[in-house]
Formats: C-alpha cells, structure tokens, sequence
C-alpha cells in the first residue's frame, strides 16, 4: 500500500505537474502528460524500501499512515525518477530518508504509532480541582 499519492509528489516539487511530467515522460514522441507506468514503477520502488525497514517494527499495512512517511515516500519517489542524475538536494532528501528508515528499524525513532498500530492515546488535558473561593459577591460587596 503506497503511502503517497501523485498529488503529494507534485505538491513537493518545485514545478509543480510541470517537474512531474519532465520526470516521467520518456515517450518518443513525449506525451506531454505524466507517464502513470513510470509514476507508479518509481512508487512501487519507494513503497517496498519503507517497508523493509518499518516492518521491523510495525505490523503492515500501517492505517492510518504516519504522515512522516508521506515525505519520506516522496523523496524516494523523486529521487527514483532522477536515478540517472539526481540534483543534490534529491540526493540528500534521499540519504535523510534512508536514514531516519534506519533509526525507526533500530527502535531510534518513532512513527508515532506502537508496533500494532496504534497511536498513543491522547490525555484528556488538565484537570483542576478549585478549592472554596476567596472573593465572593458578598466579601467584595462594598468596593
């Protein structure tokens, strides 16, 4: 199960769908629209690296997905559509990914979610219990 979409790619890219399209086009004669085979070969790619290292710790699939990983996907993705020269920021997006893969297989870093699943819960907030009050209607009747 991916866990970025082709909008999230976009959104990341500084062209935007124009990036989108130079990166994935590679018809003669180009089709001027996203090639959705090169997109998803380059997805299928980034989604099975995160899972190798996830599943080290997590049960797959993970729902709800840690947004963590929806850059972490893209940046794969990206970097897999400019395999034959990526720019040197692709590259360290990448090692920056790879790297934090490592550290949550390790148990160094978190998703945010325990092995089954499962988001922490949430505290309900601060709970104050007033004692009896000092100023009532009546002590501050004559000012």
């Amino acid at each position: 199960m991916p866990y970025a979409t082709q909008s999230d790619v976009v959104s990341r890219l500084p062209g935007g769908q124009e990036d989108l399209i130079r990166l994935t086009d590679r018809a003669d004669p180009p089709l001027e629209a996203v090639d959705v085979a090169v997109f998803a070969s380059a997805q299928v790619d980034a989604t099975a690296t995160i899972n190798s290292f996830v599943m080290v710790k997590h049960t797959l699939p993970l729902t709800p997905v840690p947004t963590t990983l929806v850059g972490i996907e893209c940046d794969l993705i990206i970097f897999n559509l400019q395999r034959a020269r990526p720019s040197e920021d692709v590259r360290k997006a990448r090692d920056d990914a790879m790297s934090f893969l490592r550290a949550v297989a390790s148990g160094k870093a978190s998703l945010g979610v325990d092995a089954s699943n499962t988001a922490p819960a949430e505290s309900g907030g601060v709970f104050v219990t007033a004692g009896t009050p000092v100023f009532t209607a009546e002590t501050l009747g004559d000012y």
